[in-house]
C-alpha cells in the first residue's frame, strides 16, 4: 500500500478521535484500569503525539531527540490538537526524502537499529492505529461511542486529503 495513503489513513482516524473526544471532554483526564502505563485517553494522546515527535524529529529532520512530550504535554485537548497537527505537517514534509533511506536509531529499550525512513512512517502508523484501540476501548467504558475506524468508511475523508 502507499504510504502516503496510511498516513492519510491515520489523519482521518486521529481527527475522528479529536471530535469524539471534544464531545465529552469530562473522560480526556479521566484514569482507567490497566496494566499499561498510559491510563488515561489524554495520557494515551500524549504518547500518540510524542512517539511521532520522536521519531520525525531525529529520523526525518535530522536533529536531536526531544524531551519526552509526554511528561510536559499540556492538559488541553486544543493544545495537543495544535502539537499534534504541527508534528504531523513535519511528517508530511519528511515524505518528500528518499523514504528507502535507512537511519540509525536507538529504541527505548537500548536496541540500536538502522531501519528505512517507509518503515519508520509505518511504524508510526501502526502504532497509533494500536493505541487508537485503547482510547476507543477507554470511550466505550466510558459509555461514549468511539468512533469507526474501519478504512472503507474512512475512503471518502482520505479522498479530501489528497
Amino acid at each position: 500500500m502507499e504510504i502516503r495513503k496510511l498516513v492519510a489513513y491515520s489523519d482521518v482516524a486521529q481527527t475522528r478521535t479529536f471530535k469524539v473526544l471534544e464531545t465529552c471532554p469530562q473522560v480526556f483526564h479521566t484514569e482507567f484500569e490497566t496494566l499499561a502505563k498510559f491510563n488515561s485517553i489524554a495520557k494515551l494522546m500524549a504518547h500518540i503525539i510524542g512517539t511521532e515527535q520522536r521519531w520525525v524529529t531525529t529520523c526525518f529532520l535530522g536533529e536531536p531527540r526531544p524531551s519526552r512530550y509526554e511528561l510536559t504535554a499540556p492538559d488541553s485537548l486544543e493544545q495537543m490538537k495544535k502539537d499534534y497537527s504541527d508534528i504531523r505537517a513535519r511528517l508530511y514534509e519528511g515524505l518528500n526524502q528518499d523514504l528507502s533511506e535507512t537511519v540509525k536509531d536507538i529504541l527505548g529499550d537500548g536496541t540500536h537499529i538502522t531501519i528505512s525512513k517507509k518503515d519508520v512512517v509505518f511504524h508510526i502508523i501502526n502504532h497509533q492505529t494500536y493505541h487508537r484501540g485503547q482510547i476507543s476501548m477507554a470511550l466505550q467504558r466510558f459509555g461514549i461511542d468511539p468512533p469507526n475506524f474501519d478504512y472503507p468508511h474512512l475512503l471518502a475523508d482520505m479522498a479530501t486529503l489528497s
